[in-house]
């Protein structure tokens, strides 16, 4: 239906109808099936009332579709067509993910070699299986018949894809950076760097699962991703190292390939205390680049610790925060390339900031730990070959009885070292931020390392909503082209987050892409799920927003621009 308007051959008036258009022996006529009135006199009433008339039309237009089609349904309840739901979310993501333009470089990579099945299909596919069902490849594969987009891969074609993956990750790392700097404006002058890990079910090892230091406590063996993200939280690169490789290890050699590969002229580096060792300190400046790094206040110098106490030169926030600014000249320690350590002088921005939630929560967990040594105190012997390390270190062997001056034996009796608790006591809730940048005022080195929280929501991320474990391969090549998938999965979640105008969590938005269903209740005719604000919002972001309770798949097909 559609509204018509007729100028009157006697007056200036313009009549208003609602037309409706149908078939008699195959032509096309029209047929009135209103008349409002005189346009003039009702725009008196309402200037908008054409634009109103227009969208009413529409409307009706969709009513009366949806009811014969709805009639079609109610006279063939009988049939053989399935009612299962297909996604059609999956199309959104695959949309998205052509916008990257990655099916040149996969044709530039892969052309020598004989497929027979579409290697950007397999990376879409993974892709939006990693966002709408995250599991193993083998569930993604069975679950490929959910989905309203037909892909013709077989579970060994999934298979073989993550070992190009793997073997070309550096190719399309540059391509999506290249791409991220010419439609995102990619900021690369300020970087966020950290370090995570994830553990296996079983014990098997390779040359890159290890047996390592565990962020989940976890005893079997383990691989570390190391990950840069920008300001805006998208993705840049990451590698994966051997599970038992410390985190401060890491930096370097991502860094470099980062800056080679990458572009990268200078950089800031943002990044926590597991990073700010030595060798790290001196790469970054000796390759022009800069830092920010966190550290304890506890365990740095004598000189630093009695600048941080000195109530001195602080600015309060409230009462229950403050911080100052320093120029400190540091001796920094670090080996060269026999292993031999060196030492060089670096002049850092330093801000010391106190805070009172720290405090408190330092305090909690000292008496947590002070409860659980009461146990070694009352039975030495389970001490056994424990250092005085970590919470260790507040025990004391007592070497006489303080009320009656009797000899113990040394290796037998313990008691809480008071002198320690209180000298790191006194620290409780201070912490430092260093940085080479000389220039930045202290709430802009601040404003800076908050970022930092981002990259580890990004993990978070990786860790939870996309299920990057458990991993449910094993070779190395196939460990290393999960990840990838799983980085770009962040990447492109990353995006539609940033499109939608961050109103919507990555959560909300996997959510909301999952249940994005429609079911073929007759042949080449689809019922339409009702949607959400979320699902509408991606719906208009990547085409048009589905208002339809039934469609035909042409029209379908149209809107969703999939054939």
């Amino acid at each position: 239906m559609f509204i018509k308007l007729v100028q009157s051959n006697t007056s200036k008036h313009t009549q208003v109808y609602l037309v409706e258009s149908y078939r008699d022996n195959g032509k096309i006529k029209h047929r009135t099936i209103k008349r409002y009135g005189v346009l003039q006199e009702l725009q008196k009433d309402d200037p908008n009332v054409l634009s109103k008339l227009r969208a009413e039309a529409l409307e009706l237009t969709q009513e009366k579709e949806d009811n014969i089609l709805s009639l079609i349904v109610d006279l063939n309840k009988s049939n053989d067509f399935s009612t299962v739901p297909l996604n059609i979310g999956s199309v959104y993501i695959s949309k998205l993910i052509n916008t990257l333009g990655l099916s040149p470089l996969i044709e530039s990579l892969t052309q020598k070699d004989k497929f027979h099945y579409d290697l950007h299909d397999a990376l879409s596919f993974l892709v939006m299986m990693r966002i709408l069902s995250p599991g193993s490849k083998r569930a993604a594969h069975a679950s490929k018949e959910t989905l309203y987009r037909t892909y013709d891969l077989t579970l060994d074609d999934l298979y073989r894809s993550l070992d190009h993956f793997d073997t070309h990750k550096d190719a399309f790392i540059k391509h999506l950076d290249d791409h991220m700097i010419k439609h995102y404006q990619r900021d690369k002058t300020l970087v966020y760097y950290d370090v995570t890990n994830y553990y296996f079910e079983s014990n098997q090892t390779s040359d890159l699962r290890e047996v390592g230091p565990s962020k989940e406590n976890s005893k079997h063996p383990i691989v570390s991703m190391g990950l840069f993200i920008d300001t805006n939280n998208y993705p840049i690169t990451y590698d994966m190292f051997k599970g038992n490789t410390h985190d401060s290890k890491t930096l370097i050699p991502l860094l470099s390939k980062m800056k080679d590969e990458l572009g990268f002229d200078r950089c800031i580096v943002v990044a926590d205390k597991g990073i700010n060792g030595g060798n790290n300190i001196k790469h970054i400046l000796d390759h022009n680049h800069g830092y920010i790094f966190a550290s304890k206040v506890r365990g740095a110098s004598d000189k630093i610790i009695k600048i941080a106490l000195d109530e001195k030169d602080y600015v309060a926030i409230g009462k229950d925060f403050k911080y100052k600014k320093v120029e400190f000249n540091r001796k920094v320690n670090h080996k060269d390339e026999i292993g031999k350590t060196k030492s060089f002088t670096v002049t850092e921005n330093t801000v010391i900031f106190y805070s009172r939630n720290y405090d408190e929560k330092a305090k909690h967990e000292r008496d947590k730990v002070l409860e659980k040594l009461s146990a070694y105190i009352d039975n030495p012997k389970q001490l056994k070959q424990k250092t005085k390390q970590g919470k260790f270190k507040y025990l004391k062997q007592v070497e006489s009885n303080p009320e009656t001056g009797e000899v113990i034996n040394p290796s037998l009796a313990l008691s809480i070292d008071d002198d320690k608790v209180q000298a790191d006591s006194v620290l409780d809730g201070y912490y430092l931020i260093a940085s080479s940048e000389l220039d930045l005022t202290a709430s802009e080195i601040i404003e800076k390392y908050r970022g930092l929280w981002q990259i580890e929501k990004s993990f978070r991320i990786i860790k939870s909503e996309l299920e990057g474990r458990p991993i449910h391969v094993s070779t190395d090549e196939h460990i290393k082209g999960h990840f990838f998938i799983c980085f770009m999965a962040l990447l492109v979640s990353r995006i539609l987050e940033k499109k939608l105008g961050g109103v919507y969590s990555i959560e909300a938005i996997q959510e909301g892409l999952k249940g994005m269903q429609v079911m073929e209740i007759e042949q080449d005719i689809f019922k339409i799920a009702k949607y959400s604000k979320v699902q509408k919002a991606i719906q208009d972001l990547m085409g048009g927003v589905i208002d339809k309770t039934y469609m035909k798949k042409e029209k379908l097909n149209k809107l969703l621009k999939e054939k």
